[in-house]
């Protein structure tokens, strides 16, 4: 985006949010794969920071869904006194998003002064923090989500719209990619390993359509970076990317959050480490108490490793399609994130 055209854009959505004041920095924020993100400083009357996001037009059919959503979950946590999420801005004539002459839907929250993390070890060096307290990330990951795990268990699911339909569904998410593959005749050691596993990773997904584990509000895409921590104490602040906020299994966040922290280097090689899914798992069931039951216990080593099959599926159908979903940084990303992802998998006991 070019800076003038940036400002224009951040200035018109300032003032459909009733924010008095002027924009006096902007800049681009880094990290996400689907949606574009700025913070601008404003000055006046509603001086401070606040983060604008466009929302996706491609990877979210449905972005006042989503938006609805959000604002469903946030009423049913400040009914408790909770403040797990950031609080979106609302329009003076209601609404929690704008959608401009283009089409495109955008949405505001106040800045949350914060530190994130993509990867343990890289970031912890280049954010400053020494290699130990990894595993105070990792407990701080399990906490945030298993609290709002905890939180969200006693709301109907019905209240939220299914904005991606089938997101966790493990089997279709295969069979898509691999109708892909044979449709364009790709037949490599990817897919065809993902062929293999199909079975297995549809098994926790059949545990569901049995009944024996329930559906329920959940946040769907629980990756490390989508926690923000306190750059001195690392306690947790607050869960971000909202977007896939609708019914699912709290399994596949958990087992979401297991793929994205578990994964450690070694020999130049991606691996799973057993001792952060430790960490990991005691700190999430602290959190979520008696609102995960047995059944859902009993699967979360084996929810761990069908997710991480499923994301590979995508990456490689994804690649196969030219990218369009997933960000990349240079050709072949996608399809270097599905090798690793598999070769995760194979170093996890599921």
């Amino acid at each position: 985006m070019e800076n003038l055209y940036l400002r224009e854009k951040l200035s018109e959505l300032k003032d459909a949010f009733g924010l008095r004041g002027n924009i006096t920095d902007a800049v681009i924020l880094g990290g996400g794969l689907v949606n574009d993100t700025f913070r601008a400083d404003i000055d006046g009357e509603c001086a401070g920071s606040y983060v604008f996001q466009r929302v996706s037009s491609y990877a979210y059919s449905d972005p006042r869904g989503i938006m609805d959503n959000i604002a469903a979950v946030q009423r049913h946590l400040e009914a408790k006194g909770r403040r797990d999420l950031p609080s979106y801005l609302v329009k003076p004539d209601g609404g929690n998003c704008h959608v401009g002459e283009d089409g495109e839907c955008w949405r505001i929250m106040p800045y949350i002064p914060s530190v994130y993390f993509t990867k343990i070890p890289d970031d912890l060096k280049r954010q400053g923090y020494e290699a130990e307290v990894e595993l105070k990330i990792v407990a701080g990951a399990g906490h945030a989500f298993g609290a709002l795990s905890e939180a969200l268990s006693d709301m109907d699911p019905s209240l939220l719209k299914e904005t991606i339909p089938g997101f966790h569904d493990t089997p279709a998410r295969i069979a898509s990619m691999l109708k892909t593959a044979d449709t364009l005749g790709v037949r490599c050691d990817e897919t065809e390993f993902i062929r293999g596993a199909a079975k297995k990773a549809a098994a926790v997904c059949g545990l569901r359509e049995k009944g024996l584990i329930p559906v329920r509000p959940v946040h769907n895409d629980t990756k490390l970076s989508n926690v923000l921590f306190d750059r001195a104490s690392l306690e947790p602040l607050a869960v971000i990317d909202l977007d896939t906020l609708m019914p699912g299994l709290a399994v596949y966040d958990f087992a979401d959050c297991a793929r994205s922290v578990c994964k450690i280097y070694e020999d130049g090689r991606l691996r799973f480490s057993e001792e952060r899914y430790e960490v990991l798992e005691k700190a999430w069931l602290d959190a979520a108490g008696s609102s995960m039951s047995s059944a859902e216990r009993d699967v979360l080593r084996l929810t761990t490793w069908s997710v991480s099959i499923e994301l590979a599926a995508r990456y490689l159908e994804d690649h196969m399609r030219g990218s369009r979903y997933f960000r990349t940084s240079y050709p072949g990303q996608n399809l270097d994130k599905a090798r690793e992802l598999i070769y995760y998998a194979q170093t996890m006991n599921a």
